[in-house]
């Protein structure tokens, strides 16, 4: 199991969030309160498409690729 949120694996489920993305009843966790809240707060923004965690994207600094350098 996968934390939705941070993205830390074999997590301990917490809270059931799938019912956010309209995903069937025991598909989508949360590992804490905290990761809930934070969550939450994306999926009200509605910017958790952009959410990033290092986790699963690193703390590699972007490079464009050298295709589109002048």
């Amino acid at each position: 199991m996968i934390c939705s949120y941070c993205y830390e694996s074999h997590i301990t489920p917490k809270h059931d969030v799938g019912h956010w993305w309209n995903n069937p009843k025991d598909s989508v966790y949360v590992c804490s309160d905290e990761c809930y809240d934070k969550l939450e707060k994306l999926v009200k923004e509605r910017t958790w498409m952009s959410h990033r965690p290092s986790a699963m994207f690193g703390k590699k600094e972007h490079k464009p690729s050298s295709n589109f350098e002048k």
